[in-house]
């Protein structure tokens, strides 16, 4: 590894998302930033607030608490510089688009613009040449594949357990609470969607040359379907702590939660309302 981090200081290190920023991103393509090693942070539609029409849009939206500013807001980073970030918005939009007209087919257009971004990505390594390459699960299979005859880094950015993992749960949900199972992904079977996704998934890990997951439980899941535990390395979820502290209870004040996620039984969303009402 320490080859690798002399490369990395050398050359850099590109990171991709085929959104904008979701999970945690944003905070690797900053971290790498701030310790000199971001090449390239290469996303889908990524919302460049001083570029012409970035400023446009904020002037027009401005004042207005809409969902589409919602939208930009989410789409960008304050502390990312803007000469560190490649967009190619054309198919992510698209998939925007189709998924709010039609949810529940969205699952086509979600592979195709994963696959299309993942091309792109694998174009800009060969100009590029960076040190390594981090790639988001589902979206870097033929980046990591040509990153491999370019003598390039591979890290997979793993943002749940093995596909095949939870599959077998949503399913397993559904059929125990079916009041739910529309709510969870893959509640309209689609049998080409998915044996594509998951040959992909799984052609991923096994070329990542290393793993980046969240918790220890979904790395297991990884290990349980035959991923050499040596190159996995977990990475939990963290909180700003200094935006985020307890405060003292008020006398008599009613005991609040804040859920804040999809809605969705994928997020054990029934689970929670039965613990409220006892």
């Amino acid at each position: 590894m320490s080859g690798a981090k002399g490369r990395g200081r050398a050359r850099g290190v590109i990171v991709t998302n085929p959104g904008g920023g979701q999970m945690r991103t944003f905070e690797t393509a900053i971290g790498l930033q701030h310790a000199g090693m971001l090449q390239l942070y290469i996303a889908g539609f990524y919302f460049k607030q001083q570029s012409v029409w970035g400023r446009g849009i904020r002037l027009l939206l401005k004042g207005r608490d809409s969902r589409f500013e919602s939208l930009l807001r989410g789409r960008c980073h304050p502390e990312l510089l803007s000469e560190h970030v490649l967009s190619f918005p054309q198919a992510d939009l698209a998939y925007q688009c189709l998924a709010r007209i039609a949810p529940s087919a969205a699952n086509r257009p979600v592979l195709w613009r994963n696959q299309w971004f993942d091309r792109r990505v694998a174009r800009e390594l060969e100009a590029r040449r960076p040190a390594a390459v981090m790639c988001f699960d589902g979206t870097g299979l033929h980046a990591f594949q040509r990153a491999r005859t370019l003598g390039i880094l591979t890290v997979l950015d793993q943002c749940t357990g093995h596909i095949r993992a939870g599959l077998r749960l949503m399913r397993e949900e559904a059929e125990r609470h079916p009041e739910w199972a529309d709510s969870l992904p893959w509640s309209q079977p689609d049998e080409y969607v998915e044996r594509c996704y998951i040959e992909r998934c799984c052609a991923e890990l096994e070329v990542a040359d290393a793993i980046m997951i969240a918790s220890e439980y979904a790395k297991q899941t990884l290990v349980d379907n035959g991923i050499d535990a040596g190159k996995i390395f977990v990475n939990p979820m963290a909180a700003d702590i200094s935006r985020f502290q307890p405060r003292a209870a008020e006398p008599g004040e009613p005991f609040r939660v804040l859920f804040v996620g999809q809605i969705t039984q994928r997020k054990g969303l029934k689970y929670l309302l039965e613990a409220f009402q006892q």
